[in-house]
């Protein structure tokens, strides 16, 4: 699958991994902020998808209500899991439309099933929505850290690798809808990835780590569909850059 989408509804954004395509599924929002997931492909894809052939997996902004929950859980190796989530809904609004917010915390750690398999995660999600009848706006902030260590993890050659990366990502979106199936939706986010890759764990990094590698990429789009009667006319514009610095 080539990209990741967020839009509310419709797909608008499309975040990508210009370095390997490792790196698609790094998102950083808890899966309490989101829709459930579709998968677009044929002419859905070619035209909702970015640089994807085959499919795009595209997510939506899920409206915020009042309301949390907190998750535990526990296994062997050593594994445990942690995750807290908070809806609020204010009494007040702003510009005319209803104030929200959801935060959520989520983290886990295991020694693995064999020495050096070890993991641990961490993920903070913040969210702020303006929402009426016919309009929805998302700001919202992720941040997620992830570790794992396994023999051969990526080659043959009996070594203790791992695998070091955070994620960073900033996006708004604001979808206005002028009936059941016109709508105009346009969106922008920020994307840093960073990558520590150890080949072998143990041997001396010297003073520059032979495998990091850093991307920021930068996106905006519009989407717009409207029935006309006859005909609907459907469109979408997207405008992405990246950067890369990689030794």
């Amino acid at each position: 699958l080539g990209a990741t989408d967020i839009f509310a509804e419709a797909e608008v954004l499309s975040l990508y991994d210009p370095q390997t395509g490792h790196y698609l599924a790094e998102l950083p929002v808890a899966p309490a902020m989101l829709g459930s997931p579709t998968v677009l492909t044929g002419a859905d894809n070619a035209q909702q998808g970015w640089n994807a052939n085959a499919g795009t997996i595209a997510y939506g902004w899920r409206p915020i209500r009042d309301g949390g929950f907190l998750e535990l859980g526990g296994g062997q190796f050593n594994t445990d899991h942690e995750e807290v989530y908070e809806g609020k809904v204010s009494d007040s609004t702003l510009f005319g439309r209803q104030l929200a917010t959801d935060t959520s915390y989520a983290r886990s750690a295991s020694d693995g099933s064999r020495p050096y398999g070890e993991s641990r995660f961490d993920r903070v999600s913040a969210r702020v929505q303006l929402a009426d009848a016919k309009s929805q706006t998302d700001l919202v902030y992720g941040y997620q850290a992830k570790f794992f260590g396994w023999p051969n993890l990526y080659t043959p050659f009996n070594s203790d690798e791992t695998e070091n990366l955070e994620t960073v990502l900033v996006a708004l979106n604001h979808r206005q809808q002028f009936s059941q199936d016109d709508f105009v939706e346009f969106g922008a986010y920020e994307r840093r990835n960073k990558d520590d890759y150890a080949f072998n764990r143990f041997a001396p990094l010297g003073p520059v780590h032979p495998f990091q590698h850093t991307t920021w990429e930068d996106g905006a789009a519009v989407a717009l569909r409207r029935d006309l009667g006859a005909v609907t006319l459907s469109a979408r514009g997207e405008l992405l850059a990246d950067d890369l610095k990689s030794t």
